[in-house]
């Protein structure tokens, strides 16, 4: 062999080696993890086997998601078993498993046809989004239910899980390896928080534009499609349903401005508006509110306000076109938009699925067409009765029960019948139920409310740290800060982890002029939630209090960063920087802020002093 030959024959040689070996070294290494780790990492899995494997249950790490469920592995001979999927409606949220519609359901089916055994498992989880439902389809579908129910679309904003791949997809050669279960594992105990962990940590999701809107709508739509074709390959039947939600008694949970321009005339009708509408003067208040949406119709409060005022005057079909815009254009939704409801009608027909229209349902359920809370407790949580109208819903679409025809189920007068015999459900000894309750109260600015249903949340269960951060937000709003001060501190003592109640611990202190407290209090948390523009900003103004100037001006940075239209980010950041002589970063820092809030005295007054220097 020559010598170049020779040459080029090592080279190759020395290729195929460098690769063999590597290779080989993690053939060995996964060979290894298969005998030592044995089955697939089940650390995702939401049951597990009790009872030598004759039945299943939700493994404790799922139990605060999820009902604490406990059944046969393998169904009875002869049942059918049937699972209903979605988020905290689902659920039966904050009325509990016997008020949600899977109970109402197992005792239509128990009553009207015994024979058919059914078995009706409530598989709603709170705040459970597509995302979340179609990662777990794979656990679900290996139940072999014979019938899956999904009431799922309000909670696509909860968390940005829309900026993620779906869930629920085939997994990938790679994602089969032991040995990368293993690294995961290893990786995540470094974690204080998995990507999708076991307890949905609810964001207040606040919308850039419409755009991000849209994307989330787009990926909520190829979910669920995802979801009703993967249902029926595995040859379970499937009945999908539109997502109603309180129209007339639920103000959005945030509200902006998604055009631009004539900022002071549009400002000027609607904060004129927004005083005639708390004055009762309907008539005079939506001639200006009018006025505003010519300029700029999108933002929610304002959609919302006409629409109550329309509402007052009896112009029911307006009031409802308004009402519609307010939830659609909500910039913290929490309520299924009309383009969620027509992804869902979309994913029904392109895959063939039947499909229950609760939205309609709901509308002639409702006084003047207009869905409020005789149907739907808060937002999206509906009532009993409510829950009831949506078992007897999903009952008429069920497929052909026990080998019958569909002939044989009983018609609408005697399901209404049967259930209103029923009797109402106990909500006496439910905290979660006043807590909810108390969430409607904080929306709607009734903080004496907010503390009366707390109040009575935490007499039920002294364990429940949100009911006492709430209870504490109540209080200070009202004034009493040594009593909000000890119910922060309570609400910390039980959950540690939750930024929002150090946030809030660390307000009280700093209205108790507290700093140092105070401090401590926003950095955990920061600590515990790095993005939350609020805690920085309320760090950097307590640190400026400190003439701690350079550490504020980072803090409120990150404020912008995380929110760039948090006003008083823009407007205390230009003060810090002229408070250190930077006059052109504050012009700057404020021009930003007016762009936000046009007409601002203070910020004005602040310019026209620097000016005058």
């Amino acid at each position: 062999m020559s010598e170049p030959n020779r040459k080029a024959f090592l080279l190759k040689k020395f290729l195929v080696l460098s690769v063999l070996f590597p290779l080989l070294a993690l053939m060995g290494a996964e060979l290894v993890c298969r005998v030592v780790v044995g089955t697939p990492d089940a650390g995702d899995r939401i049951f597990e086997t009790v009872e030598g494997g004759a039945r299943l249950r939700v493994r404790a790490p799922f139990r605060s998601s999820f009902h604490p469920l406990e059944f046969q592995a393998k169904k009875a001979t002869g049942s059918i078993r049937i699972l209903c999927l979605g988020g905290s409606s689902t659920f039966g949220f904050p009325l509990g498993s016997e008020a949600a519609f899977p109970h109402w359901l197992e005792a239509l089916l128990e009553k009207f046809h015994p024979e058919c055994k059914a078995e009706v498992l409530n598989l709603g989880a709170m705040s459970y989004g597509s995302q979340r439902i179609s990662a777990a389809l794979p656990e679900y579908l290996s139940l072999s239910p014979d019938v899956i129910l999904i009431y799922s679309g309000h909670n696509e904003f909860v968390e940005r899980t829309h900026n993620r791949p779906a869930g629920g997809k085939s997994r990938s050669i790679l994602d089969s390896l032991r040995l990368l279960q293993v690294l995961r594992r290893r990786v995540a105990q470094q974690k204080p928080r998995p990507a999708m962990a076991f307890e949905v940590y609810r964001e207040t999701v606040h919308l850039k534009d419409a755009a991000e809107r849209d994307e989330a709508v787009k990926q909520f739509r190829e979910n669920y499609a995802a979801i009703l074709r993967k249902c029926k390959e595995e040859g379970a039947s499937v009945v999908a349903a539109t997502m109603p939600s309180n129209l007339l008694d639920w103000r959005p949970d945030g509200a902006r401005r998604f055009e631009k321009g004539r900022e002071n005339q549009w400002s000027k009708h609607f904060e004129e508006g927004g005083r005639l509408f708390i004055s009762g003067k309907f008539k005079a208040a939506l001639k200006e509110l009018n006025g505003a949406s010519e300029i700029d119709p999108t933002h929610a409060l304002l959609q919302y306000q006409m629409g109550r005022c329309f509402y007052e005057l009896k112009r029911f079909v307006e009031a409802k076109t308004a009402l519609t815009n307010a939830r659609d254009r909500d910039a913290s939704p929490q309520r299924a938009f009309t383009s969620i409801n027509e992804a869902i009608q979309a994913a029904a027909r392109e895959t063939g699925t039947p499909l229950v229209e609760l939205v309609e349902v709901f509308k002639k359920a409702s006084d003047n067409g207009i869905v409020g809370s005789r149907l739907i407790e808060d937002y999206v949580h509906p009532t009993v009765e409510g829950h009831r109208l949506i078992a007897a819903e999903f009952y008429r679409a069920l497929p052909p029960i026990g080998g019958s025809d569909g002939s044989k189920k009983k018609g609408p007068k005697e399901v209404r019948e049967f259930l209103a015999s029923l009797g109402k459900s106990d909500t006496g000894t439910n905290a979660a139920f006043f807590y909810n309750l108390g969430l409607k109260f904080i929306n709607q600015g009734n903080w004496a409310k907010v503390v009366e249903t707390n109040r009575r949340a935490v007499k039920i269960d002294p364990y429940h740290a949100l009911a006492y951060n709430n209870l504490g937000r109540g209080l200070q709003e009202l004034g009493s800060l040594d009593e909000a001060l000890d119910c922060y501190q309570k609400a910390r003592q039980l959950r540690a982890d939750i930024a929002g109640i150090h946030l809030n611990l660390g307000s009280v202190y700093q209205a108790r002029k507290d700093s140092e407290k105070a401090i401590d209090a926003f950095r955990e948390a920061i600590k515990l939630r790095p993005g939350n523009a609020r805690a920085h900003y309320s760090l950097a103004a307590t640190l400026a209090d400190k003439e701690q100037m350079e550490d504020a001006i980072r803090h409120y940075r990150k404020a912008i960063k995380f929110d760039p239209n948090l006003f008083e980010a823009h407007a205390n950041l230009g003060l810090a920087y002229a408070l250190t002589g930077r006059t052109q970063k504050a012009q700057e820092a404020w021009t930003r802020s007016l762009e936000i809030r046009p007409g601002d005295p203070v910020v004005g007054e602040w310019m026209g002093k620097l000016r005058n220097e």
